[in-house]
Parts: C-alpha cells; sequence; structure tokens
C-alpha cells in the first residue's frame, strides 16, 4: 500500500505543481415541512411535520492538466410522528474527474456517484425523502473512460476510446421493483479511422463499436456493430457514396430471441458535402435480417447553421424496423431549443456508461437550490468537472437489468429576458422490455416560469404531468404536482424560500392512489 500511494504521489506531484487550485465550499441547508398525505381508497390521512437537514461539500481541483470535483451530500429527516418508522438517513456521493495529456489528445475520465431514487420510472419526482421514504433504492455507478483523438492528421486519422463501468442498486424489500437489485458491468471500446485533411479528393470513415454487459441472475449481453462510409468527389461539392453497416446483438436471453436482433445493410448513392460536419446524403440500400431482403432510400443529414443552431437526422432500418434520428438545437439571446427523437438498443448501466438523453440544462455540482445553473450557448457544450448536466424532464428506465428497445422524443424550450424565465419540456418515452415480454410508455410535461420580483427576490410557478401506461404486463399510474414558491436571497451567502406544493397520484392499483400538500420553509447558507 505504501508503494501504491509513493508511486500515485509521484505522478500527481508534477500535475498539482502546474499552478493548481483547490476550493472547498460547505454549504448548509434546513428545511421545515408540514404536510397532509391523503388515501383516497381507505380514507386515511396523515398529518405531520418534518425537519429536513441537508450538510453538503463541495470540492473541486483545478490545475492545468487535471480537474476535479468532489460533492457530499448527506440528508436527515426527523418527523414529529412515528419517527422511529420515518425517519431517514443517506449519503449521497458525486465525483467527476478529466486528465488531460499531450496536448488534449488523450483524455482520461473518472465519475463515481451514489444516489437515491426511486425504482419505478413513473414514481420520479413524487417519492422523495419525505414522501414514501421507503421506495427509495440507493444507486451507485462508477465510469472510467480513456480516450485518444489526433489533433488534425495529414492523412490517416485514428481515435480510440475504452470505457468500463459498473452498476449496483440496493432496493429496499418495499419497493416496487419486480427484477430485484441491478448487478452489471460494462466494457465498451469504440475506434474509428478517417482520411486527414491533406485528402481532398476522397473521403472515407470506418467505425466499429464493442458492448458487453455482464448481469447477475441473465445472461451476459454483447453489442457489437460497424459501419463504413467512403466518398468520391464527382464536381465542386457533390460526391459518390458508398455506406455500410452490420448490428450484431447477443443474449437476448427471451423475447425477440438471440437471432433476429442482428442485421445489415449496405448501399451507394449521392451526398453534397461542405466539410465533415456539413453534409446531406440520400442513398438506396439493400437490408438483410435472417432471410429475409428489401430495399430502402436511406439519409443522412449533418448541418451547423452557425454556432447557435445545427441540425442532424437520418433514416435507416434495423431489426425493429424503420430507425429515425433527429436532434435539432437552436440558441439565442432570448431562446433555448431542443428537439429530437431517437430508438435503440440498450439496458439502464449502458445508459449510465453511455447517456443517451438531451442536454438540457448545466448546473454547479452540489447545488442544493438550482441556483447557478444556465443553458449552454453551444449544441456541444461539454460539461466540467465541477458541472453537471441535468436532463429535463427526467423520464427514467426502472433499476433492472433487462434489455429494453428505447424510442425517445423531447422537445424542450427555454425563455429568458429581464426578469422572467420560462421553461416548457416534454419527453416521450417507450421502453419495450424484450426479455420479459413487457412494454412501457411514459410522457411527461413540465411547464415552469419564474420572475424576479426584485433584486433579490424570485416567484417561481412549477406544473408538472407524468403518465405512465400498462402495456402488456406493465403498471400504470398518472401524478400531477403544483407548486409556487417565494425565493429570497436573504444575503450573498443566505437563501430563504417558502414552497406551497400540492400533488397527486392516481394508479391502476387503487390502493397506491394518494394526495400529498406540503408547505416547505428552505433555508440555505453557503460558508
Amino acid at each position: 500500500m505504501k508503494r501504491i500511494s509513493l508511486a500515485c504521489a509521484l505522478v500527481l506531484h508534477p500535475l498539482a505543481s502546474q499552478g493548481a487550485d483547490l476550493e472547498v465550499k460547505p454549504t448548509m441547508g434546513a428545511s421545515v415541512v408540514t404536510y397532509k398525505t391523503e388515501y383516497p381508497l381507505d380514507g386515511e390521512h396523515t398529518n405531520n411535520n418534518a425537519l429536513m437537514l441537508e450538510p453538503s461539500l463541495r470540492t473541486s481541483y483545478t490545475s492545468r492538466a487535471l480537474k476535479a470535483a468532489l460533492t457530499l451530500k448527506n440528508t436527515s429527516v426527523l418527523q414529529s410522528k412515528n419517527s422511529s418508522e420515518l425517519d431517514k438517513s443517506f449519503t449521497d456521493v458525486n465525483f467527476n474527474s478529466n486528465l488531460g495529456l499531450w496536448d488534449q489528445r488523450i483524455q482520461f475520465n473518472a465519475q463515481s456517484s451514489r444516489t437515491h431514487r426511486a425504482s419505478f420510472a413513473g414514481d420520479a419526482g413524487l417519492t422523495d425523502p419525505i414522501l414514501n421514504a421507503e421506495e427509495l433504492s440507493t444507486v451507485q455507478s462508477n465510469n472510467a473512460s480513456l480516450s485518444f483523438t489526433p489533433k488534425r492528421p495529414d492523412y490517416v486519422g485514428v481515435s480510440l476510446r475504452a470505457q468500463v463501468g459498473e452498476s449496483r442498486t440496493q432496493n429496499n424489500p418495499t419497493s416496487f421493483n419486480p427484477d430485484g437489485d441491478l448487478n452489471s458491468d460494462n466494457l465498451n471500446f469504440n475506434a474509428s479511422i478517417y482520411q486527414g485533411h491533406a485528402i481532398k479528393q476522397l473521403y472515407w470513415t470506418l467505425s466499429g463499436d464493442h458492448l458487453e454487459t455482464k448481469r447477475s441472475g441473465q445472461d451476459d449481453f454483447t453489442r457489437r456493430s460497424l459501419q463504413a462510409r467512403l466518398g468520391f468527389a464527382l464536381y465542386q461539392d457533390w460526391h459518390i457514396i458508398a455506406v455500410g453497416s452490420d448490428y450484431d446483438n447477443e443474449g437476448v436471453s427471451n423475447g425477440a430471441g438471440p437471432n433476429n436482433v442482428d442485421s445489415k445493410s449496405y448501399g451507394a448513392g449521392l451526398e453534397w458535402r461542405k466539410d465533415s460536419g456539413r453534409y446531406i446524403g440520400i442513398t438506396y440500400n439493400k437490408f438483410k435480417q435472417l432471410n429475409n431482403e428489401s430495399n430502402y432510400v436511406g439519409v443522412d443529414l449533418s448541418w451547423p447553421f452557425s454556432s447557435r443552431t445545427a441540425v442532424q437526422a437520418s433514416y435507416d432500418k434495423r431489426f425493429f424496423g424503420d430507425n429515425y434520428n433527429l436532434s435539432l438545437n437552436h440558441n439565442n439571446r432570448t431562446w433555448r431549443t431542443r428537439l429530437g427523437y431517437n430508438k435503440g438498443l440498450t439496458s439502464y448501466s449502458q445508459l449510465q456508461l453511455v447517456p443517451g438523453d438531451p442536454l438540457v440544462l448545466v448546473c454547479p455540482q452540489g447545488s442544493v437550490d438550482g441556483s447557478g445553473c444556465f443553458f449552454p450557448d453551444s449544441p456541444g457544450y461539454e460539461p466540467k468537472p465541477d458541472e453537471v448536466q441535468v436532463n429535463i424532464p427526467t423520464l427514467r428506465q426502472e433499476l433492472t437489468d433487462e434489455i429494453i428497445l428505447r424510442e425517445n422524443a423531447y422537445f424542450n424550450l427555454g425563455y429568458n429576458r429581464s426578469k422572467l424565465l420560462i421553461n416548457l419540456n416534454y419527453n416521450y418515452g417507450y421502453m419495450d422490455y424484450l426479455e420479459s415480454s413487457r412494454s412501457q410508455r411514459n410522457r411527461s410535461l413540465e411547464l415552469s416560469a419564474t420572475y424576479k420580483l426584485g433584486g433579490r427576490t424570485d416567484l417561481k410557478l412549477a406544473n408538472s404531468y407524468v403518465r405512465t401506461d400498462s402495456i402488456e404486463g406493465s403498471y400504470g399510474q398518472e401524478v400531477r404536482r403544483y407548486s409556487v414558491t417565494l425565493n429570497r436571497n436573504v444575503s450573498k451567502a443566505a437563501n430563504l424560500s417558502l414552497t406551497l406544493r400540492y400533488l397527486e397520484r392516481e394508479a391502476e392499483d387503487v390502493s397506491r392512489n394518494l394526495e400529498d400538500t406540503r408547505l416547505t420553509l428552505n433555508y440555505i447558507y453557503r460558508f
């Protein structure tokens, strides 16, 4: 152990001596909550008061090569009634780091998080440390990646990336999770070869991806893909192109079966291409799956109109049928717009390794009141180690190792001018759980408006609606939430807010129906 510690110290010493900056920010949050929860089925109701303490410590380290951030947050709930059953205490941890070497050509990233969330996707935003706290599950995710990207290669460019990750959950016995605890390990390799900037009349891109998921109690899952694109210049920006793809999936133990989740496609066509990031291509393709063959016209579009606006769209075929992808981002001083649609084979643990949701909002790591959050000006904004991305609204997958065919559509609209900030978010998700032959549809709509009453006072109104539809053995419910918050910056270090919230859940299992009314006085002090 001493040798390992000494070796780490020798390696990190040059990094720490390059003008390093260490910042430690402790914060104390305290909330007094009075609430009433009603259960319409049996007419029972609960009136109670609670004290919630949320001390947190946010630490960030920045040097020329290394950037890291660690946030520790403890949540303790003390109830005035039934305290022996309702009192809770747990700690969330979030760590992010980035090490850039060789003029940022080599990147090493490490992340670790320990959070508490609802096992059932439809209860996101409902289950919290006070309401149904016994249904919270502990989620631990650890990920690391190492990548190499050359800087403007002359003739041939090679990019490499390796990722490892693990996901663990510990569910309470009363939590809604028919699949039990999650225990999976992921390993992902991807590589791409492409032409350098000195080659003008010819371009090519060959990329491959290999992902393995080892699952406890289920078959291991392996996903491989190979994609190729070759173009020859005809006249000015016009090119003849040839494209091909091969997708191979192994380990889906039921439902779709192990053989019919593979597909191959190849074709040729024309493309108008300004550079590697701006092109429009149309191809005629042959699609193969098992003994079935068909032809289709494929489309591939990537066009950044400016540094603030970009659109990407494509159409091809996969084993599940038509495959559409769309991403539209537009920003200006007043408006922020995100629009997108995608579909693919994945799992909960794979999404921790390769996120599939749109980046909407960026917040300081450990932010407990949403202060300091902002919309990124660029669609390709990369969060810093001491920042976290917030995907709004949050439509989560269930905590399960199962392989899912995930369809996701989203629309996010933000308006920010003078004293008024408005956010409108819609998300649609359809999850087909291939191994248990069940499906689930989630829809979420969120609207919020914040108005500055003065230099230190804000008024916020928020409404949200989440619907989970029961399809083929899944579970259905609706959750509506309304709140109004008056927020006051007492000083540069202190913040005081008062929130009135009403929440209602209507479920197919009527025993889960409830109404919750809550008044919260929250005080935050930053040392």
